[in-house]
């Protein structure tokens, strides 16, 4: 029995670990497309203004709402994986020392004469 816990505890352990990594890929994913976005927003930034067209004003202006939402979407993944830290503390916490109260310790024997 205890094993097989240990195996199921294993097993969430690493669905929980995958689902981390991947929300960790797509927040580097949003890094590297924010860097990018504020590069292209610093070329534009860059630029007289009397130079500037109204199709480089349009451009600056969707460049910068893009880079608010990919900041928006990273704090959003921020948040979750924090969120899902805390309930896998939580469940943690609730599973081992019930687990523990379960048949997971040594009773000792007792003999009525």
């Amino acid at each position: 029995m205890q094993s097989w816990i240990a195996l199921v505890q294993d097993k969430n352990q690493l669905l929980s670990e995958e689902s981390e990594l991947m929300i960790q890929g797509r927040e580097l994913e949003l890094e590297d497309q924010k860097s990018r976005l504020e590069q292209d927003l610093r070329r534009y930034m860059d630029m007289d203004e009397s130079l500037k067209t109204s199709k480089d004003h349009l451009e600056e202006e969707r460049i910068f709402k893009e880079m608010i939402e990919v900041v928006k979407m990273r704090d959003k993944l921020v948040t979750f994986l924090e969120q899902q830290r805390l309930r896998e503390q939580e469940q943690h916490a609730v599973v081992v020392p019930g687990a523990a109260a379960r048949d997971l310790t040594p009773v000792a024997s007792i003999t009525w004469a």
